[in-house]
């Protein structure tokens, strides 16, 4: 579905724009985490590149912004506030901005976050362009988001100019029209009544001036200018282009104002069916959705007359005062109003449902009890310089974030706008405020994906690096060796022997490579194989040390096994085999890192309910700022070691042992050695009963250096 996009400030649209032709070969490892993290059908969510290809897209998202159902599509058509949020995301910037469409459902507001994830070493730039659905809003929706802020500007003054003004300002606002007059029919003594002028608002008053300066002065009778033809025809009337219009009679000063077209639309008072005034609006363009915009300012048209005509009757006040009652206490938003000593005067159901209070306790306290403590001096502070300024109205949390207290002494994020308007004399400040709780957890979720998917793209661009150059060089030894067997066969049995061994270690070599892969994408997707079976630990590690003698010997290094023989009483579930392949990981590393008279000790130790394992080298020791990476996948320390590896083991080692409920840490100094400790938890009472012994000294844990 190719959506119909709203133009307004606050819902992005316009012109749109074609980019140029993109590779189709670029960004698969990110295309594989993309579709990983965004396989269900209804999630809005693209993937993009610099030059706007569409790399990836779910089915939502693409019928969203009306693209191909499959595949790449090389030349997107956006539109260009959604182009230029792209442009800026690219710079290093998340972008987020609102966009309306049309669904089968009804019109929908959609928040639009804009992310970079991050520049790979096999792709290019790349942007997530996630799209929240949790905002929907259809046009009923914003038809009584608008008649709420209507009947506030109506209901809460006397002066009927000012209402007049105020709801002119509120639907150029939401609809993106720069200008908004309003004609009210006035009675001619012995004739017809004519339409006079009764006020205006625009957001640009100095390029307008003589514009709406002249319009004071005309009158309109049914069937003159444009507003006259509106109310003869009792519907509304747009004219695409002032300069040919036959209707208009202010052709020169529109097109100095680079003004193009205008719609006036009646307001019918409903009790008797008569028009009673011609809202008219003017615009730079007509816009593509021109009709539904009538239809929403039509909306609130009707209700809007009545309140005007109440407004305009002696004794009318309560009337209109109830009617705004009924409207303000049943929009889900917290309106609330307080008076010049800031207690509170209006608090609506929606503020209830936000707030936990009822009205009755609300009604006549400070607005404090709303605010946390160390915001309320604050929150006095504006009030007094809102009071003091020339705005009528101002958007909250513009210097700094706002928030509410609960009832329940919960404090959550909000947005809102206050504004204030005269009644009896004296100021009345009413605010709008939204509860964006669950935008803000949506928006952090987009973001952890966000970061997720940047993490499993810069993973795979690693496992590919490893692939393509680790695994070559055995690969390529291999090769050689056998070559060499074919093509030159040695003229000894002993040389042809060594290449026959040499061939063997490259392939042993490959085949940990390859194991080490198959395990950290076992950890990945929660699927490591553990086999937990009750045994006692010292017979496994005992083993573990004897099968890492024979190398000491080689290197001319002591490994050895100081394992309490309580050891051998003390049950716990483990996987034996997993943990011979931790120990085998940390005693390895101990040996390749250790210089020829060096040690290398597995020790034991009791805990309560758990037992520790240390191995401990007289090696070289752990730089203290590379500590906390030397469990990170593909980290290799550069501390002189000979050997290759895949920087896989030790995040191995600790994916296991946090499947045994474990945990793994380092302690090292540099030039003395390192100690790695692991744990697994004991399933029996032994460590207890052990522990409880008076000659018996739990070991305590040293301090990193």
């Amino acid at each position: 579905m190719s959506a119909n996009w709203m133009t307004r400030p606050t819902v992005l649209g316009g012109n749109w724009g074609r980019f140029p032709v993109m590779s189709s070969r670029k960004g698969d490892s990110v295309s594989d985490a993309f579709r990983g993290l965004f396989g269900r059908s209804d999630q809005y969510a693209l993937l993009v590149i610099p030059d706007h290809t569409v790399l990836e897209g779910t089915t939502a998202a693409r019928r969203l912004f009306g693209l191909e159902e499959a595949g790449i599509v090389p030349v997107p058509e956006f539109p260009s506030t959604v182009a230029k949020a792209i442009d800026e995301a690219f710079q290093g910037n998340a972008v987020r901005l609102e966009l309306v469409a049309p669904t089968p459902d009804g019109e929908r507001t959609f928040d639009v976050t804009v992310q970079p994830v991050g520049a790979q070493s096999v792709v290019e730039k790349v942007l997530l362009l996630a799209v929240a659905n949790c905002l929907p809003r259809s046009r009923r929706d914003q038809e009584s988001e608008l008649l709420v802020r209507i009947a506030l500007a109506v209901s809460q003054t006397d002066d009927v100019s000012l209402a007049v003004e105020q709801t002119l300002r509120h639907i150029c606002q939401a609809t993106g029209w720069v200008l908004g007059e309003a004609w009210v029919l006035r009675p001619v003594e012995g004739g017809e009544p004519v339409l006079g002028y009764c006020g205006e608002w625009t957001s640009e008053k100095r390029l307008l001036q003589a514009f709406t300066a002249q319009a004071a002065g005309l009158r309109f009778r049914r069937g003159e200018g444009i507003p006259g033809t509106a109310w003869g025809a009792g519907a509304p009337v747009w004219v695409s282009d002032l300069r040919t219009s036959g209707i208009f009679t202010r052709r020169a000063l529109a097109a100095a104002a680079r003004l193009e077209a205008a719609v006036s639309i009646p307001l019918v008072y409903a009790a008797d069916d008569e028009i009673v005034a011609i809202l008219q609006f003017f615009m730079r363009e007509v816009p593509a959705d021109n009709e539904q915009l009538v239809q929403l300012v039509s909306a609130v048209a009707a209700p809007l007359a009545q309140l005007l005509r109440q407004k305009q009757s002696d004794g009318a006040h309560r009337l209109a005062e109830a009617r705004f009652t009924g409207i303000v206490s049943t929009a889900s938003d917290a309106i609330i109003s307080i008076d010049g000593s800031r207690r509170i005067t209006l608090f609506n159901w929606g503020a209830e449902r936000i707030f936990g209070y009822s009205a009755a306790e609300a009604l006549g306290q400070l607005v404090d009890i709303l605010l946390p403590e160390e915001l309320r001096s604050r929150h006095a502070a504006h009030i007094v310089e809102f009071a003091r300024s020339s705005d009528i109205t101002r958007r909250m949390g513009e210097r700094s974030r706002i928030v509410g207290l609960r009832k329940n002494g919960e404090i959550f994020p909000a947005e809102g706008s206050i504004s204030r308007l005269s009644s009896g004399g004296e100021w009345v400040y009413t605010v709008i405020l939204r509860d964006v709780s669950e935008r803000i957890r949506t928006e952090e979720e987009l973001r952890v994906l966000a970061e997720r998917m940047r993490k499993a793209a810069e993973s795979r661009d690693e496992v590919m690096a490893l692939v393509s150059h680790d695994l070559r060089n055995p690969l390529s030894t291999i090769s050689m060796c056998l070559s060499g067997l074919r093509d030159d066969p040695p003229p000894t049995p002993d040389m042809a022997n060594g290449l026959v061994v040499l061939a063997e270690e490259s392939a042993l070599l490959m085949s940990r490579m390859i194991q080490d892969l198959l395990d950290i994408a076992s950890i990945d997707a929660g699927r490591l194989s553990i086999d937990r079976v009750r045994q006692t630990i010292g017979p496994t590690l005992r083993r573990a040390v004897d099968m890492h003698r024979l190398i000491g010997i080689e290197q001319g290094i002591s490994v050895a096994a100081d394992v309490p023989s309580e050891m051998d009483q003390i049950a716990v579930m483990i996987d034996g085999e997993r943990i011979v392949q931790v120990l085998s990981n940390l005693i390895g590393n101990a040996c390749k890192f250790t210089d020829a008279g060096g040690s290398v000790v597995v020790s034991a130790a009791m805990l309560p309910d758990a037992v520790q394992v240390t191995v401990r080298d007289t090696g070289r020791g752990v730089p203290v700022d590379a500590i906390p990476h030397v469990f990170d996948r593909f980290w290799h320390a550069r501390r002189g070691a000979a050997q290759r590896s895949t920087g896989l083991g030790l995040a191995i080692a600790r994916g296991i042992i946090e499947a045994h409920d474990g945990r793994i840490w380092v302690e090292s100094t540099v030039g003395q050695g390192s100690a790695f400790h692991f744990t697994v938890p004991s399933t029996t009472n032994a460590v207890r009963e052990w522990m409880t012994d008076d000659r018996k000294t739990p070991p305590q844990k040293s301090v990193v250096r």
